[in-house]
């Protein structure tokens, strides 16, 4: 016997994004207006977003390396670090 449960299973991934300062505070503003959580306004955005037709000339693409199943695992400061790191060679430039 299968049970509905485990057939309608949310899988839900925690990630981290760097958002500009001001679309952040607006994104928090909206969601403090729904009572809702920061969360559910960018997912409800995003299902939005992919949710419109796209034409082949989108300017956004998205590059993937690696085979199937391979799993990149990455903490919030590997992340400041590279930043930290494109900035200082920005700098030299």
């Amino acid at each position: 016997m299968i049970h509905l449960d485990s057939i309608c299973m949310i899988i839900r991934m925690r990630t981290t994004l760097v958002i500009e300062d001001e679309l952040f505070r607006r994104t928090k503003h909206r969601a403090a207006e729904r009572d809702a959580t920061l969360s559910d306004v960018v997912n409800d955005a995003l299902r939005t977003y992919l949710a419109r037709e796209v034409s082949d000339a989108s300017p956004f693409r998205l590059v993937i390396y690696g085979g199937p199943g391979k799993i990149a695992r990455h903490e919030p400061s590997d992340f400041a670090q590279e930043l930290d790191t494109e900035d200082s060679e920005r700098l030299r430039q």
